[in-house]
């Protein structure tokens, strides 16, 4: 079995929040609707987005990294890897910079690191299994004790935003947008 970029990017984590689906289109066709995706299509997103006062145009996938998120590692028709860091239980999250060079390293005291993927598996006959999981590692007890609090409120918002991603996906990847 394949290692997955999520086990090597961030093996240990404290919070973790995983939804799947399964989709009657090849991962091909999959895993391109996720490099193409828009979430101004959905209102519950754009509506979640604003509230946490997440720019426009974060509303492109391809945009998230305006916001933070650096893409740590894809494997095409497999797996793609977000990553970000920061003190996300603040307003205004103190984004940190990192990447794929420097993602396993940052443990900058008071922060926390997240990570995001979309894992593709065959679901047998024209299906394949989507899922998306975010895990979190918080660098102290400090932070994890502030994060908890934190993911008490956000976890179920979200939790909606994945499961609506899914969606949106499905829909593209089997010509039902």
């Amino acid at each position: 079995m394949k290692e997955r970029l999520i086990d090597r990017f961030l093996p240990e984590y404290q919070f973790s929040n995983t939804h799947r689906m399964t989709i009657y289109a090849s991962a091909e066709k999959v895993y391109n609707s996720i490099l193409e995706l828009d979430l101004g299509k959905s209102l519950l997103i754009r509506i979640l987005f604003r509230l946490r006062g997440m720019p426009r145009s974060a509303l492109s996938f391809k945009e998230l990294e305006n916001t933070g998120f650096s893409v740590l590692g894809e494997q095409p028709g497999s797996e793609l890897l977000l990553g970000i860091a920061g003190q996300f239980w603040k307003l205004k999250s103190n984004m940190q910079k990192v990447d794929s060079t420097n993602f396993i390293s940052f443990h900058k005291p008071g922060n926390a690191k997240a990570v995001w993927n979309f894992y593709l598996s065959e679901a047998g006959g024209n299906g394949t299994v989507l899922s998306t999981q975010t895990r979190i590692y918080c660098t102290d007890p400090t932070s994890t004790r502030r994060f908890r609090y934190y993911w008490f409120v956000i976890a179920p918002f979200s939790g909606w935003i994945r499961r609506e991603m899914l969606r949106l996906i499905k829909a593209a990847s089997e010509n039902k947008t």
